[in-house]
């Protein structure tokens, strides 16, 4: 009898598999296509990308232009207060000379005198007003004299032993005399004030 089968299964195909070939055969070609071609909305993404790339470019170049802004005004601060500083010094200097031109001209006085007809008490007394006009000067620039007297206590802060001597009626570690007056400008010692010492009851023992 005959088949109308037969021929499709000698070469291994049926109707409905040719059929189901033949559908294969476009899904496939409809997948390579969304492969290789562009992918829907692919154009948007991309110039979202170009427009973020130009915008930190942007952002940049104004960082470094803000960076080199930072830069200069610090070169300028730096410049200003280096002439602020050498300003304030020079003015400073100012005030102080300013108040000790008295004092020079206080020695030019004293200086010009005829020294057939000055006395040595004249000159010890003009040499002592000087003095009190210089220490005045300079405590009006905040510089205190440091003289301790004798039998005060020893302050290492503001004393400096130089030599111990016993004295009647001084303490042990006192303030037997003063060799050298010491100065402080304002809470700043300058120079400490060197003084003789009473020695400790130990050191008078032995």
């Amino acid at each position: 009898m005959f088949n109308p089968f037969k021929k499709d299964k000698a070469d291994g195909s049926t109707p409905g598999s040719a059929a189901q070939g033949e559908g294969a055969g476009e899904g496939l070609g409809e997948g390579a296509e969304g492969v290789d071609g562009v992918a829907p909305g692919g154009e948007g993404e991309v110039e979202q990308l170009q427009a973020q790339i130009a915008q930190l470019r942007a952002d940049l170049g104004q960082a470094q232009d803000d960076r080199q802004r930072a830069l200069a005004d610090y070169v300028n601060f730096q410049r200003r207060s280096v002439q602020n500083e050498r300003d304030a010094r020079e003015a400073g200097v100012r005030n102080v000379l300013h108040s000790v031109l008295p004092v020079i001209d206080h020695f030019d006085m004293a200086l010009g005198q005829d020294p057939e007809k000055a006395s040595a008490k004249s000159v010890i007394d003009g040499v002592t007003m000087i003095k009190d006009e210089l220490i005045r000067v300079l405590g009006v620039h905040g510089v205190t004299a440091i003289r301790p007297n004798k039998g005060d206590a020893f302050d290492p802060a503001k004393h400096k032993a130089i030599a111990q001597h016993a004295a009647e009626g001084v303490a042990p570690g006192a303030v037997v005399a003063l060799a050298r007056a010491g100065y402080m400008i304002n809470d700043r010692i300058v120079r400490p004030a060197e003084v003789v010492v009473a020695p400790e009851v130990a050191a008078a023992g032995a």
